[in-house]
């Protein structure tokens, strides 16, 4: 694959497929292009935390950041996700892109037994609208298995994550705070499009 750019991994990253039949009690909304490629970027070229790295993404979806990260050079990448018919999208994408350091696994992310560590987990967990919690429960589970964690979540629960991991003694960083327009894909959404605001915060084990 021809050398990669950021411009170039937002390009890749755009034309992975939009499942059909989404599942709203899962939470799942599709992660924009430029947010993905930029989160990947950062941790791909300001800390060094996907080239040549184990990554995880959990609730990987159309498998946005586990592509993502297999195209930035990662040594493997596993993308995890409960819903097995979404993992079709991004299995068929994978296939296209011929990439053969990334696998994809249909599991809970409360199941989890790997047998390892990984270097990093790169997520885009539910926000815990419909399941509350659940947003928490993803993140508790990268900080056990990672070294280092990326990570998306409101806006409104900054302050909540901060303090949370700032009690488990993990060094935190927001690395900045955006928007996520969200378009009509239930029936009872009556918005043309919805603005969530979003941060996104680095989550590090102190040695």
């Amino acid at each position: 694959m021809e050398k990669i750019t950021k411009r170039k991994l937002e390009i890749i990253l755009s034309k992975i497929p939009l499942p059909k039949n989404l599942k709203k009690e899962l939470e799942q909304y599709p992660t924009p292009s430029s947010l993905a490629a930029r989160i990947l970027w950062i941790a791909h070229t300001t800390y060094d935390d996907i080239s040549n790295r184990y990554v995880l993404d959990l609730g990987t979806g159309n498998g946005i950041f586990a592509i993502g990260a297999a195209v930035l050079g990662a040594r493997f990448v596993l993308g995890i996700d409960i819903d097995f018919s979404i993992l079709l999208y991004a299995k068929e994408y994978v296939r296209t892109l011929n990439l053969s350091n990334i696998d994809l696994y249909c599991a809970d992310v409360k199941c989890l037994n790997l047998k390892r560590r990984v270097d990093t987990v790169v997520q885009n967990p539910p926000f815990g609208v419909y399941k509350p919690g659940r947003d928490m429960l993803f993140l508790d589970n990268a900080v056990k298995i990672a070294n280092v964690v990326y990570s998306i979540h409101k806006l409104e629960t900054l302050d909540y994550v901060m303090g949370y991991l700032a009690g488990r003694g993990l060094k935190a960083e927001v690395l900045f705070r955006d928007v996520i327009p969200i378009p009509p894909l239930y029936p009872e959404h009556r918005e043309k499009w919805h603005l969530v605001n979003i941060f996104v915060v680095r989550v590090q084990q102190l040695t």
